[in-house]
């Protein structure tokens, strides 16, 4: 249900629960890295791109799954991560990866 996802396009466009919070986030494209961090203890989740903080989702609260979508033949996506659950992973487990925001887990980075 689009309703309770939270993400940001490519085209600068940030939802939060199916409402757009930002459309002035910058675009990106081939070669930017994109990041994202979670604060479950604040129930927030913070979009980078390139270093730079593009905008804010706050009130996340549940259980979170941690996606990436791809919609053009030959897109690519590398998820480069400080955390190592996600280096202990296989990028077919990555669709398992669940983090509930009840039980106050760390911070997450995905850069």
């Amino acid at each position: 249900d689009l309703r309770d996802r939270t993400y940001y396009l490519s085209n600068g466009v940030i939802r939060v629960s199916g409402r757009r919070v930002a459309t002035n986030a910058a675009n990106f494209a081939q070669g930017d890295i994109v990041g994202v961090v979670l604060d479950a203890d604040q129930g927030e989740i913070v979009f980078f791109r390139n270093g730079i903080e593009q905008g804010r989702a706050r009130g996340i609260r549940g259980r979170l799954y941690p996606f990436v979508s791809c919609d053009s033949e030959g897109d690519q996506v590398a998820l480069l991560g400080s955390y190592s659950l996600l280096l202990d992973r296989l990028p077919r487990q990555l669709a398992d990866m669940e983090w509930d925001t009840q039980r106050h887990a760390p911070d997450v980075e995905l850069s």
